[in-house]
Formats: structure tokens, sequence, C-alpha cells
């Protein structure tokens, strides 16, 4: 019984934090001007609109891949790819790094991507991923949380260089840590670069 309350609590902790951080996440994409969020402050330091797009880009993917969203998980046909956004952007997907997600992106990539992409569509992807992320995940069961299916990470980094992993499957709950820790660290480098834009407050969770 007790390892059971546990496993419970573990898992609305995690889900209440990843919530939490996408939460953050909306709120900078709304508050920060169109130009402090392509403001560029070095060659191999990606904007702000580029870290919030790829934190982004991969809470679709793994929406896409969550047990209870689909009966085919499947991270490489979230609400990117439904709504065609790479087309509707005018962006080139050769351009976006692996799996259209910014894994492996170029810098010099990353800055065109940010002067490319309208604010208001950020805020509106941003948004509808959430919504449906944070419904996903608010009905998970612990029993869900150990389901195993195609995993969102499907790659691994080997010499700097990113390679598929195209079969690769992993329970719902490590997936869930990685996104938390992933999305954690890309919001630690938001706020250093809200910093330097002398903006006050945390962006951290």
């Amino acid at each position: 019984m007790a390892n059971a309350a546990i496993a419970v609590n573990l898992t609305q902790d995690l889900i209440g934090r990843i919530n939490g951080m996408h939460r953050v996440v909306e709120r900078i994409a709304v508050e920060q001007s169109a130009t402090e969020l392509c403001q560029s402050f070095g060659p191999t330091a990606p904007p702000i609109a580029w870290h919030i797009w790829h934190l982004i880009r991969w809470a679709d993917r793994v929406q896409a891949t969550l047990p209870n969203g689909t009966d085919h998980p499947d991270p490489d046909y979230g609400i990117w790819q439904q709504q065609r956004l790479a087309v509707q952007w005018g962006l080139n997907p050769t351009k976006l790094g692996l799996f259209e997600s910014g894994v492996s992106m170029a810098f010099a990539d990353a800055q065109t991507l940010c002067e490319q992409m309208e604010q208001a569509a950020l805020v509106d992807y941003a948004a509808a991923v959430v919504e449906r992320t944070t419904g996903l995940l608010n009905t998970l069961t612990v029993e869900e949380m150990g389901m195993v299916r195609l995993s969102p990470r499907n790659f691994r980094i080997n010499n700097g260089a990113a390679l598929l992993l195209p079969n690769h499957e992993a329970e719902v709950f490590p997936d869930l840590t990685f996104l938390l820790a992933h999305g954690s660290r890309h919001l630690g480098m938001i706020e250093a670069l809200r910093g330097l834009l002398q903006r006050a407050g945390s962006a951290s969770i």
C-alpha cells in the first residue's frame, strides 16, 4: 500500500512540474516583445524564441506518444505535422534539425527561424501543444506511466551527431522525466538571456 501511494505521489508531482514548466514557457512567449524574442546574443547563442519553439516542439513529440492520446502513438505526428506548420510558416524543413525539432540544428538556421517565425504563430502553437499535453498528462494513470511504446527519444547523440533509432521503445515515465529535465535546462538558458535583456523575474520552475 505504501509503495502504491508513493507511485501515485511521484506521478502527480512529475505531471504537476511539467504542467508548471509549460505555463512558464507560454507566459514568456507572450510577455517578451518580438524584438526581444529574436535578439541575437552571439553566433552560438540561439535567441529566446528558438528555445521556446524547441521546447514546445519536444513537448509536441511527447504528447503524440502518450498512451491515452491515440491508439497509434507516433512522435512524428503531433500538432506540428497535423497542421503542417512548417509549410504554413514558410519554413524550410531541412533547416529545422532532426525531426524538425531543433535537435542538432545549425546556429545560423536557429537565428533565421526566429526571424521568419511570427510571434503570434509561436504563441498559438505553444498554447495548442500545452493544452493538449496538459489534458493528456492529467489523465495518465500509474499503470500507463509504465507502458512501453515508440519513444520520442528515438535517437542518440554520438560525437556530436544525432543518430536515428527508428524503432526505439521506452516506458512513458523516463520520457516524461527527460521532458522535464530537458525543458528546465532550456528555461535556465531563457532566464539567462532575459537577464541580458534586463528583464526581472524568474523563468524557472
